[in-house]
């Protein structure tokens, strides 16, 4: 067996347990309060996104930047407002709490990084802030509100 072949069997056999080890901590995150919403908090957002975001997720937050065709998976597309990881259940939209894990934590498995050490608190409540805005108005609309369909998770089996 090759050296490629032996990372790549260990990887097989690894990514099962980092999955559910990342969804611990990602869940597990201690978030702080969000701050309301204001037009500096958008603009600070904006900035931010691009400087750092707009390389994978594009100027349109589709998921097509400069770099997303080299990525797998690929890019997640803000503007389907679509997201893996939440509290809310499948197909609705994530809270900012969410959004703000995501962005802290990254996604294991994926080219998406942790910010966490590379961006304040606030400024990563910025970011979630500014990416809110390609979801077509769907943050906006009390029929989509996240925070009516949070599930309660409730403590984790012991093991």
């Amino acid at each position: 067996m090759t050296r490629w072949t032996i990372a790549a069997v260990g990887f097989l056999v690894l990514a099962p347990c980092m999955s559910s080890t990342a969804g611990a901590q990602w869940l597990n995150l201690d978030v702080p309060d969000r701050p309301d919403s204001s037009d500096s908090l958008l603009e600070a957002g904006r900035e931010i996104y691009d400087t750092h975001c707009w390389y994978c997720h594009g100027d349109d937050g589709d998921g097509l930047g400069p770099v997303a065709e080299y990525l797998w998976p690929r890019p997640r597309d803000f503007t389907l407002a679509s997201f893996k990881l939440r509290t809310t259940p499948s197909g609705e939209l994530p809270t900012d709490e969410d959004l703000f894990r995501s962005i802290s934590l990254g996604l294991p498995g994926t080219a998406m990084p942790a910010w966490r050490s590379a961006l304040t608190e606030d400024e990563r409540w910025q970011v979630v802030t500014y990416i809110k805005t390609f979801g077509d108005g769907m943050f906006e609309d009390e029929l989509f509100d996240p925070y009516e369909t949070v599930i309660d998770i409730g403590n984790p089996p012991r093991g």
